[in-house]
């Protein structure tokens, strides 16, 4: 996933690469994580998988101001 995040006057801009494990929970998920910043966002990712279904979850720093997130998403299977 490409991304942008504006937080007041903080810009992140990464990439985001996730890779789940099989069908089932047994498996492994990763993620990694690639960005440049002007100020600290206080935004994390984490990814989350029950079963087949993987979730990206994130959590903010208590900054007073809400964030912009824009993205684009590739899949390769």
């Amino acid at each position: 996933m490409f991304y942008t995040i504006t937080r007041f006057s903080a810009v992140r801009n990464g990439v985001l690469t996730i890779v789940s494990g099989p069908d089932d929970s047994t498996g492994a998920t990763a993620i990694s994580e690639d960005y440049t910043e002007n100020d600290d966002t206080g935004v994390t990712f984490s990814v989350a998988q029950t079963g087949s279904q993987t979730d990206l979850q994130y959590s903010t720093t208590n900054r007073g101001e809400a964030g912009t997130l824009t993205y684009s998403i590739t899949h390769l299977a």
